[in-house]
């Protein structure tokens, strides 16, 4: 019996072995969605848990998981720790940091009314003693017992958090020894203790999933029996794209997703631009989709034009005319945008949106976070359509332009379901400093959603572009952006005092 309690309450260190070694169809048909769904309950608890503004911990995000998973069954506290990303998320969220709490003004009050009761008194001269209790003094006695109990289960949380950490802090120390002394048995060891340091520096980093595009090319030449040939890569974007030509020399892009696993899902995106074709929207064609190991790569065809550097009123007219095309027009099984902004904002995204960036970088920015998690938490039910396609990076760079006329909109790869008034207000975010655009497009918003749902889109696209600057822009271009979004969170506020 000690055996299996000990079992229960201790990660397994060979989980994670057990999976890398086992068949890849047994990994991608079995593992991998155990993993997606432990991940999905996680990140939905803590999202319900601070809406309820619930202390966050391992109990409580197992007990959380049970009422929101539509089994009941929800997911173990061992569940989380076993699942890297799960548990890298409980660490980031966690209320416990480590240092005490201080006692609030009402347990201060019941301190000085502390009760000592034995536990062998005799219960029924105890039970006569409370029947001659007035209601008043039944009513205060039983708040002192709430509140001593409540004290009581948060030192037992806060204890097992911190065994939890130390738990975790011997797990990497003894799991570092064993990689150095592995390295120490090898003649020599300075190139591959450098290839584990870079390794543990770059967790987002998989080595395995890096490819040269000649290489991709030439495998998916062989898959596909074709003879594209490597040009280039494209001078904008932050993401691999590449010009390519086929065998009668016709220009095409390559789009390459290291680590991509879900092909159902670059598909979607081929549906969603067949459809917005149809109806004369200049979206890009897909030749081919597929899917080696290391990730997912597409060949697309050449729109016309170069990225739009500044947003002119005259362009204006013929977006707004475009966005009104991808109204009601999502397709089935999209992802929906509006709880990806949710969840992106109050927790935190996949590889984008992070918020260590901020809380690490300066009080400012942590303010800001603050600010931006109030704003969503605030107005994350209200109404909102769901069914109309969202681009969701609809900025400059994705906007070409051809004998100034708008020629294309390109990188369809992460478009969802939703409301298409967050892709106004990605172009009102980057033409925030061209006043007369910024204004109509404000006027185009408010007409068609309320400034509380603009106000969360608004959120969310300030954490992303912040949290990437940071990570990767230089420190002028961090500050551009952070100014930005401050400006922008105080035109809201001055928005919503004139509403009233």
């Amino acid at each position: 019996m000690k055996r299996t309690e000990k079992t229960r309450s201790e990660p397994s260190r060979s989980a994670s072995k057990r999976e890398s070694d086992a068949p890849l169809w047994l990994q991608e048909q079995v593992y991998a969605p155990k993993k997606q769904r432990t991940m999905d309950l996680v990140r939905r608890s803590i999202e319900r848990l601070l809406k309820e503004r619930q202390r966050i911990s391992l109990a409580s995000i197992a007990a959380m998981s049970k009422t929101i998973d539509p089994t009941g069954q929800g997911v173990s506290e061992s569940a989380v720790l076993n699942n890297e990303e799960a548990r890298t998320l409980y660490e980031q969220r966690r209320s416990w940091k480590g240092s005490p709490r201080r006692a609030s003004s009402t347990t201060a009050k019941v301190r000085t009314t502390r009760i000592s009761t034995k536990g062998d008194r005799d219960q029924e001269q105890a039970r006569q003693r409370y029947l001659r209790f007035s209601k008043a003094e039944l009513v205060d006695r039983l708040l002192t017992v709430e509140s001593a109990y409540a004290e009581q289960e948060q030192r037992w949380l806060e204890q097992q958090d911190e065994i939890l950490t130390w738990r975790l802090r011997a797990e990497q120390a003894e799991g570092g020894l064993s990689k150095l002394a592995g390295s120490r048995q090898r003649e020599k060891n300075g190139p591959e203790v450098l290839s584990v340091m870079i390794c543990l520096n770059e967790p987002e980093k998989r080595k395995e999933d890096i490819v040269d595009p000649a290489e991709l090319l030439q495998r998916m030449n062989v898959l596909h029996q074709t003879t594209f040939a490597f040009n280039e890569k494209y001078p904008d974007g932050e993401q691999g794209a590449f010009v390519v030509t086929d065998h009668l020399n016709r220009r095409w892009v390559l789009k390459w997703a290291p680590g991509a696993r879900n092909l159902q899902w670059m598909q979607g995106a081929k549906t969603v631009t067949d459809l917005l074709r149809s109806l004369s929207y200049p979206a890009p064609y897909y030749l081919l989709i597929g899917k080696i190991p290391e990730g997912i790569y597409s060949i697309q065809s050449v729109l016309p034009g170069f990225p739009l550097r500044t947003l002119t009123p005259t362009l204006l007219a013929r977006l707004l005319e475009l966005n009104e095309l991808q109204v009601g027009r999502a397709i089935p099984d999209r992802k929906d945008w509006h709880q990806e902004v949710i969840n992106t904002v109050l927790v935190g995204g996949d590889g984008y949106c992070l918020h260590a960036s901020l809380q690490q970088h300066s009080q400012g920015t942590a303010d800001l976070l603050h600010t931006l998690q109030t704003l969503v938490m605030v107005h994350q039910n209200e109404p909102h359509r769901t069914n109309d396609i969202v681009h969701g990076d609809f900025h400059h760079s994705n906007i070409l332009m051809h004998d100034e006329q708008i020629s294309g909109i390109v990188d369809w790869d992460g478009s969802f379901a939703g409301d298409c008034i967050f892709d106004i207000a990605t172009l009102l975010f980057y033409s925030y400093d061209v006043v007369e655009v910024r204004e109509r497009l404000w006027e185009y918003a408010l007409e068609r959603v309320s400034l509380k749902l603009l106000s969360m889109y608004f959120a969310h696209l300030i954490l992303r572009q912040v949290d990437w600057s940071l990570r990767y822009h230089d420190h002028t271009t961090s500050e551009r952006y952070i100014t930005r979004g401050q400006m922008l969170l105080q035109e809201i506020t001055h928005r919503s005092h004139s509403t009233r």
